[in-house]
């Protein structure tokens, strides 16, 4: 049941993708997208969440359960979901760089904080529908670092992507990032592509033994546009022609309360919760 409500609604999500809603900042004058969004109860307030130890833990695998736009890693809200400004840096949850969707339970580095990290070492499958196995997608996993499918096997033993990888896991990467983990990240104004990843953080960026440089895949592959947020990119970052930041295809949002009950509002707009 729970994965047909999710492609159910990435079909609707799919058939508004042509569309585009700008954030006016004449309306909403802050500085950056974050500026309220420290309030829990906003984001992460009292929930009849279904929570059991079956739905917390499926083969070892915390798989997340969303209850009004507030995602749980087992019986609590995720760190990037809780409203909580869990590392410190004065950003929370959807806006903090190092956050990459609702189910993350790590702020404090682009790893996610759960035990199956979706990197492989032959075959990567869709990093962001969280379901281990699925093989949504199938691509060699050295595509990324190399360009070549150099350690794939079987299906995997190629770079290209296929049709249904696009459709079904596209919508969930967010902004600057492809379907397997190669996020582009700003710091400061300077522009890095890296791969999510436990070692890399914010104030790791540019160093190559901690994160990891990598290719995106252009045909799989949520850009951050012009005028788009993304990892480490606020409104001060954007060019002077964007009068505010812009959400293709999606609402824009400044918590996850402004969007739908399966919708989380990261870096402004809001994106589907993959569970």
């Amino acid at each position: 049941m729970r994965a047909s409500l999710t492609f159910a609604l990435l079909l609707v999500l799919l058939a508004t993708a042509c569309s585009t809603r700008t954030h006016n900042l004449a309306s909403s004058p802050d500085e950056d997208a974050s500026a309220d969004a420290g309030d829990p109860s906003d984001d992460a307030g009292a929930s009849d969440a279904d929570v059991s130890d079956a739905d917390a833990f499926e083969g070892g695998f915390p798989l997340p359960t969303y209850d009004g736009g507030v995602v749980y890693c087992g019986a609590r809200a995720c760190a990037c979901s809780n409203g909580e400004d869990d590392d410190g840096d004065g950003i929370v949850d959807g806006d903090d760089p190092e956050c990459t969707g609702a189910f993350d339970d790590d702020e404090r580095t682009f790893a996610t904080g759960v035990p199956d990290e979706q990197r492989a070492p032959k075959c990567q499958d869709c990093y962001f529908d969280r379901v281990p196995g699925r093989d949504v997608c199938n691509r060699a996993s050295s595509c990324p670092l190399t360009g070549t499918p150099g350690n794939g096997n079987g299906q995997c033993s190629t770079c290209a992507v296929q049709a249904s990888c696009r459709d079904q896991c596209a919508p969930l990467a967010p902004n600057g990032c492809d379907c397997f983990g190669c996020c582009e990240v700003w710091r400061d104004g300077e522009r890095f592509e890296i791969m999510l990843e436990a070692s890399c953080s914010i104030e790791a960026l540019g160093d190559p033994t901690r994160c990891t440089s990598c290719i995106r895949a252009a045909d799989c592959v949520n850009p951050c546009e012009t005028c788009e947020l993304c990892p480490g990119r606020a409104l001060r970052d954007l060019p002077p022609e964007c009068i505010g930041y812009t959400c293709a295809g999606s609402d824009p949002c400044r918590r996850s309360s402004d969007c739908g009950g399966a919708e989380y509002c990261q870096f402004g707009c809001c994106l589907a919760i993959a569970i």
